[in-house]
């Protein structure tokens, strides 16, 4: 789940909480949440310091945290990229924990269900600052 805000917005970030609470409300327990501080182009502008967004995604246990341009692509397509390989190694993980479980049987409904998932705590090496262009380092 990507919960975006505008950098040069102060009140988006504000709203992070309600999105946030809404998301734990309705997603499944073990959905993987991605911060993302949107408009890095226009730095002079700012109004959110990225360094508050880690301490926001430290503290509510969100998985990755990244700023982006949209008008200039800078850091998008790591951000696919990201969630992409994660999601595609939970898969392989779920998979292989449900053919340990059930030993000839199929994979079918614990990975469909996203059972056996484990919630990944934000550390450095999750954090993307907008000069990073080496993608996602899961």
């Amino acid at each position: 789940m990507f919960l975006t805000y505008d950098i040069t917005r102060d009140e988006t970030f504000d709203n992070l909480r309600s999105w946030l609470h809404e998301i734990k409300q309705h997603a499944a327990a073990d959905v993987r949440v991605y911060l993302i501080g949107n408009k890095s182009e226009l730095d002079s502008q700012r109004e959110v310091l990225f360094e508050r967004a880690i301490e926001f995604a430290k503290s509510q246990g969100i998985h990755k945290c990244f700023e982006t341009s949209a008008r200039t692509g800078q850091n998008v397509e790591e951000v696919f990229s990201c969630a992409g390989k994660e999601l595609y190694h939970q898969a392989i993980k779920e998979k292989k924990e449900a053919e340990t479980a059930t030993p000839g049987k199929s994979a079918g409904s614990a990975a469909a269900k996203g059972k056996g998932s484990k919630r990944v705590s934000l550390t450095q090496g999750n954090v993307h600052t907008p000069a990073e262009k080496s993608g996602c380092k899961c």
